[in-house]
């Protein structure tokens, strides 16, 4: 088991956030699945949700739903996937009761919201803008 990782480790793929991803970059893998973040405007998603988990999101093709929780909020939204574009509609956060400062919570939230394309790499789902790569997440499951 540990060979496995050390081998899915050595395959991380080194990601410029200035750099749009190509169709051929992209790979065929589904988003259908559960996703944990791991990076987040480009700096890892450890370093700004200190002392919590990182949000995680779950994207359901079959149901055309995105959504996750960051911890002191659940979202959910419709989600329209067109190739590699991505729109969510309807998109809904609701906030729990939570003693924390909510203010990295809420930027993830925005840049969520401001996603129009996507790419997958081994194990990697990157939302992007027109202008950048913003949110990475991990496969978890």
């Amino acid at each position: 088991m540990a060979d496995k990782n050390a081998k899915q480790e050595a395959k991380k793929i080194e990601i410029d956030p200035k750099k749009k991803a190509t169709k051929t970059e992209v790979g065929t893998a589904n988003i259908h699945d559960i996703w944990i973040l791991e990076r987040i405007d480009n700096v890892a998603a450890n370093e700004v949700f200190t002392n919590k988990e990182a949000p995680f999101l779950e994207v359901n093709t079959k149901t055309k739903r995105l959504m996750g929780t960051t911890g002191c909020y659940e979202y959910y939204s419709n989600l329209k996937l067109d190739g590699h574009k991505i729109s969510l509609s309807e998109f809904v956060s609701m906030e729990k009761a939570c003693n924390q400062e909510l203010s990295i919570e809420k930027e993830f939230l925005n840049q969520l919201k401001q996603i129009d394309s996507f790419s997958v790499a081994p194990l990697k789902l990157i939302f992007s803008t027109k202008e950048k790569n913003i949110l990475e997440f991990k496969k978890v499951d």
